[in-house]
């Protein structure tokens, strides 16, 4: 089998306005396909494995909707004292807002670039940092910067990203 080389284009979904019709129905694609691939059955079963104790601050790095960080937290039980979302679009609904403070009453969406964001002193040391389907976005020397910064900012990181095969 030999390898093929990645081609890295810009995410089409990042440059929309969030209200889009094309940017709304390429979140439901997500949504979708997170179901599909057991996203967050993933995710919980890999903070299990890690035996990890209920994180006090999550953070969700390029959260989209905020929907999947609300469904990691019903299947864990997990009841945080924070959450962090950030994105570069601001698309998490007031609804699913109201549903994530059933799990933390202190809630923030940051909308900024991950780089700029986890680079800054002023960003918080935390217990957990996840992100879901993002990873992938980034050649292998940003891919590199992003992990050292997500290293110097939580000791935990869990991450979904599809294997990439022909199939």
């Amino acid at each position: 089998m030999s390898l093929v080389a990645r081609k890295l284009e810009p995410e089409w979904l990042d440059e929309l306005p969030a209200s889009a019709p094309e940017a709304v129905h390429s979140r439901g694609d997500l949504r979708r396909l997170n179901g599909l691939m057991g996203s967050v059955r993933l995710l919980a079963a890999t903070a299990r494995e890690l035996e990890l104790p209920p994180p006090r601050t999550i953070v969700e790095l390029a959260c989209g909707d905020g929907l999947l960080l609300r469904q990691l937290l019903e299947r864990t039980a997990w009841r945080p004292e924070r959450l962090i979302l950030l994105d570069r679009q601001p698309v998490v609904t007031e609804e699913t807002l109201a549903q994530l403070r059933r799990f933390s009453s202190r809630l923030e969406v940051v909308t900024a670039d991950v780089f700029d964001w986890l680079g800054t002193e002023a960003t918080p040391s935390v217990d957990l940092i996840t992100t879901n389907l993002f990873l992938h976005h980034f050649e292998d020397d940003r891919l590199r910067t992003l992990l050292k910064l997500v290293a110097a900012k939580s000791s935990v990181f869990i991450a979904c990203e599809p294997e990439r095969s022909v199939f």
